[in-house]
């Protein structure tokens, strides 16, 4: 009798954690978070912008790592331009 309570309760939640979940997907592409173009290569390195946030990063060998400034932000194209006198 036990062991017939425990498998009708087995059973039961079976059926009542069975719920029908559909999960939404947004259609976004790779290039709405990361768009990056090649800004200079020089041998192993190869330097890019992020189009989206105007973020320099700088790619060595296999690792890819955002340019610093000394505050700890990130540099952005338009900054380095800025700090080098350099006009479109």
């Amino acid at each position: 009798m036990k062991k017939l309570f425990i498998a009708l309760i087995i059973i039961g939640s079976l059926f009542t954690s069975c719920t029908k979940y559909t999960v939404t997907r947004e259609s976004y592409g790779i290039n709405d978070f990361c768009n990056l173009t090649i800004l200079t290569e020089i041998a192993t390195k190869t330097i890019y912008v992020d189009k989206n946030t105007d973020v320099l990063y700088i790619h060595y060998g296999s690792a890819m790592s955002p340019i610093m400034k000394a505050d700890g932000t990130c540099l952005t194209l338009t900054e380095w331009k800025e700090n080098h006198n350099i006009k479109d």
